[in-house]
């Protein structure tokens, strides 16, 4: 999980003021004023009021697959770039969304799980909700 916080506070900057913590089944997030959050299945989904800007975390099992096999099925599932890998193993990808919008994604692994996180728009408070991640 530390891993992923440096990589998203690299890619992202701008102020958060939060207003109340969130708890989801593996993790807990600083919400800011504004913001909804909505779970769905191993997905946790916050955008902010007028949607310009959101973070999509999913959390799963590898189920004994190689990293890199899942990640680049996930990218080519939705019609990302060619996933690159970094230094510390994290791979990043890049995709549109349904509006048109440009997301960025960052997938890594630990203990045979994995976390990809997708996030969009330029409001203020997406570092400070990246940075807030705790997992639980």
């Amino acid at each position: 999980m530390k891993k992923l916080l440096a990589v998203l506070l690299v890619l992202i900057f701008a102020v958060c003021a939060s207003a109340e913590i969130k708890e989801f089944k593996k993790f807990k997030v600083d919400l800011p004023t504004g913001w909804t959050a909505q779970e769905e299945g191993a997905t946790v989904s916050l955008y902010s009021q007028d949607k310009k800007s959101g973070v999509s975390v999913t959390m799963g099992s590898l189920e004994g697959a190689k990293p890199e096999d899942v990640v680049k099925n996930l990218a080519n599932g939705l019609k990302g770039s060619k996933p690159e890998k970094d230094e510390d193993d994290i791979y990043s990808f890049s995709l549109k969304g349904t509006e048109g919008e440009d997301i960025e994604a960052a997938f890594l692994t630990e203990n045979g799980e994995y976390v990809l996180i997708m996030f969009y728009g330029t409001d203020p408070a997406l570092e400070g909700i990246l940075d807030s991640f705790e997992g639980k």
